[in-house]
């Protein structure tokens, strides 16, 4: 080993943050033909004790977070830091796939194949809980103010590039039990496997993760609180909100929806989301033995994926990408100071915010640059305008073309 190689070993080793382990949960696939008859003892999801998204009229219900939220706008760009973290991961992928499976495989006798890809498909689950253990307490410590934003932004990048590491690693192990005569992994636990890899593997993460490797930057708005995280962005007319709930999630409480079919299943589900299902053409899955349901809508704003818990009947996990210019006003407000106008229009369920600088006498765009409670979000373009990413109910936002500046706070109360 050269100097060199030795100074990044050591770089990636004092980078890398520790696994930690957190209860297994096993995972598996259910279909409509292999669930019982529908009984009416099963309780109504709308009657859950946990709470359901925001009702929001003409668009779609968003998942909220409850309690004390932490909300911080930041500019995320690349990171060395990251990328030596994220380097370490592949390395110990890289190591434990070869000392577990490839090392001699082609080798081994039937049984002895049979105990390396057990033995790794083990270790994959071991991985997917320390991911899930990694993200909660990242975000935890986030919301107590014990971790930074760009400390949390980089664990959901880590997370990221080894679930898709250790997706690639599961696809490999499947493979080689078409070898393995009489030895298959349960279709069912290799699914609830995939999906905890895919939790990780979001738009916006894959987003974050190419501005790691380039000289782009992200505007993310990251909200967290003791039980939950949000984390949305807006780029190119495209709002992607990305929403989780831990206290959603009770592998240890029976599955609701088990005694009935899986057509009800999406029903209920659904009933959360009433304006998608109306609008849209829902897709749905379920994993009968993790207590886990999700639906794909494609409808006319956009795209929503939604998680459903069926030890809680809520809302565990909630993806949507929608385009900006296709949501409904829900609010709009003016002001006039000087020579300038300002504009925000609101959009339902605390969506992104339409900022619009104009001249106060001869309503030409003006180039301006926006702050939202004190942090520069961007530049309003030809147009005069920026989308922006409301962190509240209420916020302040400042203007500034050069000359001129303006700042207002933006309120629900406002008339």
């Amino acid at each position: 080993m050269n100097s060199a190689t030795a100074v990044l070993l050591a770089l990636l080793l004092v980078v890398s943050l520790p696994a930690m382990a957190v209860t297994a949960t096993e995972s598996g696939a259910g279909s409509e033909e292999d669930d019982p008859a529908s009984v009416d003892e099963s309780p109504r999801q709308n009657e859950s004790q946990y709470a359901a998204p925001v009702e929001a009229n003409n668009t779609t219900n968003r998942l909220p977070l409850d309690g004390e939220i932490r909300s911080e706008h930041t500019d995320h760009s690349n990171d060395l830091g990251t990328a030596l973290a994220s380097r370490d991961d592949e390395l110990r992928v890289d190591h434990e796939q070869y000392t577990l499976v490839d090392s001699g495989f082609d080798d081994a006798s039937t049984e002895e194949r049979a105990e390396m890809v057990q033995t790794a498909y083990d270790r994959l689950r071991e991985r997917a809980d320390e991911l899930e253990s990694r993200e909660r307490e990242a975000v935890r410590e986030h919301a107590e103010g014990d971790r930074s934003t760009t400390e949390l932004v980089q664990t959901l990048i880590r997370n990221y590039n080894e679930a898709s590491m250790l997706s690639a690693v599961l696809s490999d192990l499947q493979d080689r039990t078409d070898r393995i005569p009489g030895y298959s992994i349960p279709t069912q636990q290799v699914r609830g496997v995939e999906r905890v890899f895919d939790f990780h593997q979001t738009p916006i993460r894959s987003d974050l993760e190419s501005t790691t490797q380039t000289n782009q930057h992200t505007e993310l708005l990251v909200q967290t609180s003791e039980n939950g995280y949000s984390i949305s962005t807006i780029d190119r007319g495209s709002y992607t909100v990305e929403t989780t709930r831990f206290d959603h999630r009770d592998t240890d409480k029976p599955d609701q929806f088990a005694d009935i079919e899986v057509s009800e299943a999406l029903d209920r589900t659904m009933e959360f989301y009433p304006w998608a299902e109306e609008d849209g053409s829902p897709r749905f899955w379920a994993l009968r033995s993790n207590n886990l349901y999700w639906a794909d809508v494609s409808h006319s704003q956009g795209v929503l994926e939604v998680y459903v818990d069926g030890g809680t009947a809520s809302v565990h996990r909630e993806i949507q990408q929608l385009f900006v210019t296709a949501l409904p006003d829900a609010d709009e407000t003016s002001w006039t100071d000087g020579d300038l106008e300002l504009s925000v229009a609101e959009t339902p369920a605390n969506g992104p915010a339409k900022v619009t600088v104009t001249g106060a006498d001869d309503d030409e765009p003006r180039d301006a640059t926006i702050t939202v409670d004190g942090t520069e979000v961007g530049e309003t373009g030809v147009d005069g305008v920026l989308w922006i990413l409301p962190p509240a109910d209420e916020y302040d936002i400042g203007v500034e073309t050069g000359d001129e500046s303006v700042e207002v706070t933006v309120s629900d109360d406002e008339d």
